[in-house]
């Protein structure tokens, strides 16, 4: 770890040593790990091997402001530094308050440019945990929908889609949503 800068410098060593095994037998399947707390920060030396996939997780980062912004300056830069080293690079990104769901989530309005930033940094998945079967908390559905819309096509303008859903969903009633 010392040697690395960081703990994820042993994790990936060992991560690849168990990718090289399995590749033996199995040459088409993808290990998977994470970049998760003591791991998020990326290894100054080993890289992952070809059939590993990295799953940065945007954990404790402020969710109020885009992911690129100076508040979130630890997960921009391991993301930068992950994109730099891999080229499966997967997301696991919050989009719910998962400690009181009823409680509103401020993120919608950044929502396009995360995706954006994901895949400006070459990111090829994304796994944005959200609580969809939640009957209450802020705009589930919402967020869901346009969430989706903007991983299928990163340059969509998130405005325009948030208008489609309340016209779509709320009918007559959409203009007292938004």
């Amino acid at each position: 770890a010392k040697e690395e800068g960081s703990e994820s410098g042993p994790m990936l060593r060992f991560v690849n040593a168990v990718a090289a095994d399995i590749a033996k037998q199995y040459p088409q399947m993808m290990i998977h790990t994470l970049a998760y707390t003591y791991t998020e920060a990326a290894p100054k030396y080993v890289q992952p091997a070809t059939n590993v996939l990295v799953q940065l997780c945007s954990m404790g980062c402020y969710f109020d402001v885009p992911l690129d912004h100076p508040a979130n300056a630890r997960f921009r830069d391991n993301l930068l530094q992950w994109s730099k080293v891999t080229k499966n690079l997967f997301v696991w990104d919050y989009v719910a308050n998962f400690s009181d769901s009823v409680v509103p989530y401020p993120n919608l309005q950044v929502l396009g440019a995360n995706v954006r930033l994901f895949a400006e940094n070459n990111v090829i998945g994304l796994f944005a945990q959200g609580d969809t079967f939640s009957m209450c908390g802020d705009m589930v559905r919402l967020r869901t929908w346009v969430l989706s819309h903007l991983v299928w096509n990163p340059s969509r303008d998130q405005q325009k889609l948030t208008d489609e859903f309340l016209r779509g969903y709320y009918g007559a009633a959409a203009p007292s949503i938004a």
